[in-house]
């Protein structure tokens, strides 16, 4: 009951029943998480994977590298947050781990997988109802509608995260967890489409472009994996005749909606489409010209370029590409400045604050992407040592599903949708589902020989 109360409280975080008691906030999710892993210390010798030994270890060293870097580059408010998620990271890895061993794998997946699925749902519920009534949880993000024109941004589900791209991130995530952890999965091909239609859908209606080319390559590599049995079916069941009806089927539908005239509502109104003709300021050699804003930069700047740029301009054109273009940017200048080390926990945020910076990225100030949020921070040491990780569960999971290619091939999906999802936040490492994810891989992709639920 305690594990399944866990993970259901995942999406919620600290957004319901928080509680100030002055230094810290306590919530469902860190009570629990404080009671399991309580509880976990009398279940410590039943963990004997080496990989999930590895795992465990691996994020002790990262946390005290992290705690080392601080008192070099200093315990700021920054610093504290991203220590805090490293030290919840390791505690609910370890509550992951720990169950696993004590329940057995079999029953550990049933449990987890279970609990998942009501998380699934409860946000692709709310994600619905905000993208069918309008209707969000109030933010700085249902502020800035008030601001803006009329778009796509307004019907964009935000759950409790004042950030579209967080309720994409949740809802890969999740979908790639059940993925991982459900039975017999080749048999439930219409399971597989239901998650993997619904992520797609969701990347859409917010605009999460790295989501949406995920969800649609996820959608192909499933049907791939499915390609042999979807061969011996077409081979026995459907003869010539069946085949051109269903061609002609097809090509029909597509061109009905391709070579039609479409009226798109504002429902599908990228914000930036709604305010493209608007003109603004920009100042030139000759002076300050009057020009649409289409004719605005569009490359990204340096910090020096856009402090001669007009504000209007900057603000209505500057896309989101050039702005992760240019926190990439200044990752990689921090990375090496530390000289490979790490700049320290939280510090990619306070030099943005500070303008300590090569390229201009608007007002935000977070790394938008997980690889460069450690390679950054935390150096080369620990961003090898994660990718080392991932290859051994990769090759892991190969060895153990070398007879079962279609297995394999969800997991591979399953990494895909967590990439995905990485790219999404403005800072994953934060993030619950990520903490969840990444112990979960561990479970899956090692076998437990004290218990291994069989």
């Amino acid at each position: 009951i305690l594990f399944t109360s866990l993970i259901i409280s995942v999406p919620f975080g600290s957004h319901i029943f928080a509680v100030s008691i002055g230094f810290m906030t306590i919530y469902p999710f860190l009570i629990l998480v404080g009671i399991l892993t309580i509880l976990g210390f009398f279940h410590i010798r039943l963990i004997s994977s080496k990989i999930e030994i590895f795992f465990l270890l691996f994020l002790l060293f990262w946390l005290l590298y992290a705690i080392g870097l601080s008192f070099i580059s200093g315990f700021n408010e920054d610093a504290i947050i991203d220590i805090r998620s490293l030290l919840m990271m390791c505690l609910t890895s370890w509550v992951i781990i720990w169950t696993k061993s004590k329940l057995g794998n079999i029953r550990w997946q049933s449990v987890l997988g279970f609990s998942l699925k009501i998380v699934f749902f409860l946000l692709l519920f709310f994600s619905l109802f905000e993208f069918v009534s309008g209707i969000h949880f109030e933010g700085s993000f249902t502020n800035q509608m008030l601001l803006d024109s009329s778009g796509s941004i307004n019907y964009a589900p935000i759950f409790l995260y004042d950030n579209a791209n967080n309720v994409v991130a949740h809802m890969l995530i999740c979908s790639a967890l059940i993925l991982l952890l459900e039975k017999n999965l080749k048999s439930k091909p219409i399971f597989i489409a239901f998650l993997l239609i619904v992520d797609l859908f969701i990347a859409v209606i917010t605009s999460a472009r790295i989501g949406t080319f995920i969800s649609v390559t996820s959608i192909i590599l499933t049907i791939l994996n499915y390609a042999p049995s979807i061969y011996s079916w077409a081979k026995a069941e459907l003869n010539r005749s069946k085949v051109i009806y269903i061609v002609i089927t097809i090509v029909v539908m597509l061109l009905v909606f391709f070579k039609t005239d479409k009226y798109y509502g504002p429902y599908w109104v990228n914000q930036t489409e709604v305010v493209q003709s608007e003109t603004v300021n920009v100042e030139s050699p000759t002076g300050t010209e009057i020009v649409e804003v289409k004719t605005a930069p569009n490359k990204p700047l340096t910090k020096t370029e856009a402090e001669n740029m007009n504000n209007d301009s900057l603000r209505l054109n500057y896309n989101s590409f050039k702005i992760r273009y240019g926190l990439l940017q200044n990752g990689i200048a921090f990375f090496r400045e530390s000289n490979y080390l790490g700049i320290g926990p939280g510090q990619f945020r306070v030099k943005h604050k500070n303008g300590e910076i090569d390229y201009y990225t608007k007002t935000n100030i977070s790394p938008h992407a997980y690889i460069i949020e450690v390679l950054a921070q935390f150096g080369a040491l620990i961003t090898a040592l994660l990718l080392f990780l991932m290859c051994l569960l990769i090759y892991s999971n190969w060895k153990m599903n070398k007879d079962d290619k279609f297995k394999f091939g969800i997991f591979i999906i399953s990494l895909l949708l967590f990439v995905a999802a990485s790219f999404l936040p403005s800072g994953f490492l934060i993030l619950e589902f990520n903490w969840i994810f990444v112990a979960t891989l561990v479970g899956v992709s090692s076998n437990n020989k004290k218990r291994n639920g069989a």
